[in-house]
């Protein structure tokens, strides 16, 4: 009994985890890793299709095993949200749906700019690096197919 009173942890002694920091850190790697994708025109071709090759095939493999089981789930959904229509049970508003879409992705666009910096700036990666492209190409479609 007295041995697990001397284990009883007072509660001074916890620390407060910060989470800032390690966003701070992680938004850090994130530009060092952009900032050496647009110094990649320095490196040999032969570099530059390996990285593009290596990071298409596991994008590729991720996006097979992720993607088999989301377009399952979408297009499930999908054929039955058509039954439900055609069958009566369901009537869609396709206007609605329209208007809903396109007032989203307005509000996307403008009320998250990093989202677009981010696309414009890996478009330009790719457009200024035709080799990584390629090869990221080649990799995407061979990780697809293992």
């Amino acid at each position: 009994m007295a041995e697990a009173e001397n284990n009883i942890v007072e509660e001074d002694s916890f620390e407060v985890l910060d989470l800032t920091e390690l966003a701070n850190r992680g938004n850090s790697l994130y530009e060092r890793v952009l900032q050496n994708a647009r110094n990649f025109a320095t490196y040999q071709p032969a570099s530059q299709i390996a990285i593009g090759g290596t990071g298409g095939l596991v994008v590729g493999y991720l996006f097979k095993k992720v993607g088999r089981v989301v377009a399952s789930a979408v297009g499930g959904g999908l054929l039955i949200m058509q039954v439900a229509h055609q069958t009566g049970y369901v009537t869609i508003n396709w206007r609605k749906v329209n208007r809903d879409a396109n007032r989203a992705q307005r509000n996307l666009r403008d009320e998250h700019p990093a989202i677009n910096s981010t696309i414009s700036k890996i478009k330009e990666i790719f457009k200024s690096n035709a080799a990584v492209s390629v090869g990221f190409a080649g990799g995407f479609l061979m990780g697809m197919a293992t």
